[in-house]
């Protein structure tokens, strides 16, 4: 299978007679191509899967990242993100829930309406989806003229940027979903890294600015985990907790947690407590 230029995938050791699709036809995620045979020396149906940058059979294995994939083990599901699975590792793919699917499947046109409760005050905004020239998509709020831009794959919502004014409730939007796994499977949560600018005061980044080709000693840590109840799909919530950590000079100077409850109508009210 063709997936870039130079990135091609080989699958070999299928059922004879079970290929379902045609040279040259364009397949989608989640497509099932075969079933795996037991040609080769096993007497048992396995898949041989190898990624290599040429479409030739026997062409030269290579080291490639993965995007997303999940390892289970002794104590839980682990989320794997852009890494190779080791060898004896047991993989699946990320099971997206059709809640978290529905509650960020945000399309141009479409209106927003999220609730906040901030250290117990609560308020409301509406905001408009919308794209530029360049299709990249927003979250856009006039009462700022603010815009969180983002993306989703499919199995992950993640913003990507932010600009305007940071007292607009969409700053604590994008703050709490900066990266959101459309899942409930992994046990452990996510754990990845704000832009400094996007936290910090311009006049807290200059020295940081100065020193960045030597140490970086600011950092906006972000963690967010789903949990629900019980695991099958039929669950009718799934609660989100994530949190902002800014770190000045290796020590923890203020954290932002967020909480909130997914549903059949989308994402409930968010909780914003700030340290």
């Amino acid at each position: 299978m063709k997936h870039t230029p130079n990135l091609y995938s080989q699958m070999s050791h299928l059922k004879k007679g079970s290929i379902k699709v045609k040279p040259g036809e364009q397949i989608k995620a989640g497509q099932i191509i075969g079933a795996s045979g037991n040609s080769g020396r096993s007497p048992y149906p396995h898949l041989h899967f190898q990624l290599q940058t040429t479409p030739y059979i026997g062409s030269r294995t290579i080291q490639y990242p993965i995007s997303h994939y999940l390892v289970t083990k002794e104590n839980g599901k682990f989320l794997h993100q852009f890494r190779s699975p080791s060898q004896n590792d047991i993989v699946s793919n990320v099971t997206v829930h059709p809640l978290l699917k529905n509650a960020f499947d945000l399309v141009p046109g479409q209106k927003i309406e999220a609730t906040f409760s901030l250290n117990g005050k609560e308020t409301t905004a509406t905001w408009e989806v919308a794209t530029n020239i360049y299709n990249e998509s927003y979250l856009y709020c006039p009462r700022y003229k603010s815009a969180a831009y983002f993306v989703n794959d499919g199995v992950f919502f993640r913003f990507v940027h932010y600009e305007g004014n940071r007292k607009s409730l969409l700053y604590y939007f994008y703050l709490a979903y900066y990266e959101v796994v459309l899942s409930t499977d992994a046990d452990k949560a996510i754990e990845s890294e704000i832009p400094a600018f996007q936290i910090f005061k311009p006049h807290e980044l200059v020295a940081q600015d100065i020193l960045a080709p030597f140490l970086q000693f600011m950092h906006a840590r972000y963690t967010l985990h789903n949990k629900t109840e019980n695991t099958v799909l039929s669950s009718n919530e799934i609660r989100i907790f994530s949190e902002v950590t800014r770190e000045y000079a290796f020590r923890k100077r203020k954290r932002i947690r967020f909480e909130s409850a997914v549903t059949q109508n989308g994402i409930g009210k968010i909780a914003v407590y700030e340290d």
